[in-house]
């Protein structure tokens, strides 16, 4: 689909806007910093009125565990970065996290241990296995497949 195919889904109603049809927007019509797709752009295609149900949008698809696709934002918009792009997407998306607690604990100090136990429970709950590599619940399985790998490898 394109940018114009798209154009027939600002008939629906807002509140009709699936997840999945923004992240099918963005793959369609966003692959690469160079091609980013301002908020307020896809919140016309999709007829809302202002990009922050779009920021909802964006905010719900980063925290899916079920989608394997980062989304990048830059200051021409959003965008699905390619490979050597991913980094990038990251350390904009860490440093912009970076500032916002930042500025929240000069303000409010008293959030800082807040914070801190927040980020303790995420972390706890998080998975940390690194992109595409295997995650082996115990060292039986990890043997398993270190002989698996030698027999491929001969």
């Amino acid at each position: 689909m394109n940018l114009c195919d798209y154009q027939e889904i600002s008939a629906l109603k807002p509140s009709k806007v699936k997840d999945s049809e923004i992240l099918d927007f963005l793959i369609d019509n966003a692959i690469g910093k160079e091609n980013a797709v301002p908020g307020s752009k896809i919140a016309q295609v999709f007829g809302y009125d202002n990009s922050s149900q779009v920021r909802i949008h964006i905010r719900r698809l980063r925290n899916n565990k079920n989608i394997d696709l980062k989304i990048g934002s830059s200051s021409k918009g959003y965008y699905l970065p390619r490979e050597d792009e991913e980094m990038e997407a990251v350390k904009m998306l860490f440093e912009k996290t970076l500032s916002h607690i930042e500025t929240l604990i000069n303000q409010a100090p008293s959030v800082a241990n807040i914070l801190h136990k927040a980020i303790g429970y995420h972390y706890k709950k998080a998975d940390k296995t690194a992109n595409k590599q295997l995650r082996f619940n115990d060292k039986m399985e990890l043997e398993y497949a270190k002989r698996f790998a030698e027999k491929e490898q001969q």
